[in-house]
């Protein structure tokens, strides 16, 4: 018989159970789901202490800060989502300039609205949100 040999994750002098982070992850968006986001927020940073997030961690994390009206925490998210690339852009954007218009950074708003229409990146139906 073989061993098989696992990504084993270590912080600090704590060794993370194999399939520990993916289940906080888990249950930070069963949470976010059913609306409890303090415990959703909790979850996933707790596993991010261990492992970065993907995109689909990252946004319902995000989500879940917007909704405790951590905006700050949110923007970061959002920026961070972006420097990796996601597949949730058009959502991602609407958060990050909802976020924005929060924290007052109007002239940010501005840019990046007229930055998006002159790249025509969004689809029709944003643009006339926007």
């Amino acid at each position: 018989m073989t061993k098989r040999k696992r990504h084993v994750i270590k912080h600090d002098n704590i060794v993370v159970f194999p399939g520990a982070v993916q289940t906080l992850i888990r249950e930070g968006h069963m949470f976010a789901e059913n609306f409890q986001y303090e415990k959703a927020v909790a979850s996933f940073e707790k596993a991010f202490v261990y492992e970065a997030g993907d995109e689909f961690a990252l946004s319902a994390y995000a989500f879940a800060l917007y909704e405790l009206k951590d905006y700050s925490k949110v923007k970061n998210v959002c920026e961070q989502l972006f420097s990796m690339g996601t597949s949730l852009y058009v959502e991602i954007m609407e958060l990050y300039i909802t976020v924005c218009m929060q924290l007052k950074e109007y002239h940010q708003v501005e840019s990046l609205i007229t930055t998006l229409l002159e790249e025509n990146v969004l689809p029709q139906d944003q643009i006339e949100k926007i």
